[in-house]
């Protein structure tokens, strides 16, 4: 235990300690076994007697889970008692949990049990008492994941009988809050609440009056203690957006086969997309361009699939064989068409959540990858709600900076979290971000590696905001992280230098000033 002082020990002194063990060991492994040879019996009349057996085990150890499952057996097979008798017995393995629990307040079997308890009453089930249970062993450890599952549990419970509203909870998880604002999981019950309330998943999707509510508590919890994580972390959630579709980044057209690069992850399967042969009015701007002659011949192409589309109006379908990720996250896909197409469409079906529409034509005859614009989001603003929390943000961090407060990691990172949650193919938030993660990797010198990663991805993602639909390739072999901090280094130096000389002319001219006075 923390605090304590260790004590040593005589060579006698550890051996009647191992001694000690050795005795209890003896006595648990003969227990065990006559356990599991009364349950491999299956004979009720030895029932009381293994009851007996694996609550004095259960006891001393409460993470035995067959134990339980014994005990769960053999109540259960108890349907001959009125409901008196069998709720009575219940209430006994409740009690049992409890001094479990005290034995270990973390134990799987021993919660899961008292789940089980709660929900085999024949009569009324204890419901109140729970709940202030939860409330004891929260006290004692407020991290008590065990213990708060269990009381999301007994809250399902006695909303089912209209005996406790969310607005309750909610009231509870925020005073758990106040007492002690790194207390993360009060937090997190908190936002899984307003889910529940309000049938949402992220926090911008919650009304107006309850968001702002609810960003104003999260910012005071931030200027009272700026270096807790709990609090960003939740301000974040508050501040974060349903996930854009997928789109399309890259993809080539050879024959009969389809590569295809997104820009999230999906899952394809051969009833996910629709191809479709392009229509005339499908066909990319992109090409106008072009010379004269290119031009007539895609005129003339474009007519002859216009002519096949009405020639083929209920048969304009493209069948995909199989679908192929190549990659771990699921964004680099191979799609096997059952024929080859000079123009398809691609677009995903109105029973899956994301909407992939490829409207401009994969040429045959280019047999090149071509690149779909990338969204440049400079001249895009952040969302109202947003934008004033970042400048709130963008205030506070002015001041911790200025005092040497470790809560500016915070304030970095959730500014580097909304920037590239809401603008994430923008130039702004590449410069942004730059400047965000170069200042983290001093800031939070632990996690250097993960910000210089970071890093080296906003400067791909710069990169890749530079192509052209001509380019064939991305060339990221001259990024390197350690470049862009030098250069960063070396600006700031010719700052500094610029600041000093400036300083060093301006003395000049005062003394110059007081000479020509006297």
């Amino acid at each position: 235990m923390h605090g304590r002082v260790k004590v040593k020990t005589s060579e006698e002194q550890q051996a009647a300690i191992l001694a000690e063990k050795r005795k209890r060991a003896k006595g648990f492994t003969h227990a065990r076994n006559a356990i599991f040879k009364l349950r491999k019996e299956r004979d009720s009349s030895h029932n009381e007697k293994a009851l007996a057996l694996t609550a004095s085990l259960l006891e001393s150890s409460p993470d035995f889970l067959t134990l339980f499952n014994y005990r769960r057996e053999i109540l259960a097979g108890n349907t001959a008692m009125d409901v008196s008798e069998f709720d009575a017995m219940i209430e006994r393995e409740l009690e049992l949990a409890t001094v479990c629990l005290l034995k270990n307040p973390k134990s799987y079997g021993a919660w899961h049990h008292r789940r089980w308890c709660v929900l085999s009453f024949k009569g009324d089930s204890p419901l109140e008492k729970e709940l202030e249970l939860t409330n004891e062993y929260l006290k004692r450890d407020e991290r008590n994941f065990h213990c708060w599952d269990y009381r999301r549990f007994i809250v399902r419970e006695m909303q089912k009988i209209g005996n406790i509203t969310v607005e309750d909870e909610l009231t509870f998880a925020k005073t758990i809050i106040e007492e002690n604002f790194s207390n993360y999981s009060a937090w997190h019950y908190r936002s899984k609440l307003l889910m529940k309330e309000h049938n949402v998943k992220f926090g911008l999707q919650l009304p107006d009056d309850v968001l702002a509510e609810e960003i104003s508590f999260a910012t005071e919890a931030i200027y009272i203690f700026p270096a807790d994580q709990s609090s960003w972390i939740y301000l974040q959630w508050l501040l974060s957006a349903a996930p854009a579709p997928p789109r399309l980044l890259r993809g080539m057209l050879h024959n009969n086969t389809v590569a295809i690069v997104l820009s999230e992850p999906a899952k394809i399967t051969t009833t996910t997309f629709e191809c479709r042969i392009a229509c005339e009015d499908q066909v990319s701007n992109k090409y106008k361009d072009e010379s004269s002659s290119d031009q007539m011949a895609t005129e003339t192409q474009h007519q002859s699939i216009r002519q096949k589309n009405e020639e083929e109006e209920n048969n304009d379908c493209v069948t995909i064989e199989s679908a192929v990720v190549l990659d771990e996250e699921g964004k680099v896909w191979l799609l096997n068409l059952a024929s080859p197409e000079p123009h398809i469409t691609l677009k995903l079906s109105s029973q899956s959540p994301f909407v992939l529409d490829l409207s401009t034509p994969l040429e045959l005859f280019e047999d090149v990858p071509f690149v779909v614009d990338i969204k440049n989001s400079s001249e895009c603003s952040l969302p109202a709600t947003v934008n004033g929390v970042v400048d709130s943000i963008e205030e506070l961090l002015e001041m911790l900076e200025d005092d040497g407060d470790e809560g500016v990691v915070g304030c970095l990172t959730t500014l580097a979290f909304l920037y590239t949650m809401h603008l994430p193919f923008s130039t702004t938030t590449i410069d942004k971000c730059q400047s965000l993660y170069r200042k983290l990797q001093t800031a939070d010198p632990y996690r250097q590696g993960y910000y210089k990663e970071m890093l080296r991805r906003l400067l791909v993602v710069g990169e890749a905001l530079q192509l052209s639909p001509k380019d064939k390739e991305l060339d990221i072999s001259n990024i390197t992280v350690d470049d862009a901090l030098s250069n960063e280094e070396e600006d700031d130096d010719d700052e500094e230098r610029d600041n000093k000389e400036f300083q060093e002319g301006g003395d000049e001219d005062v003394g110059e000033g007081e000479g020509e006075g006297e």
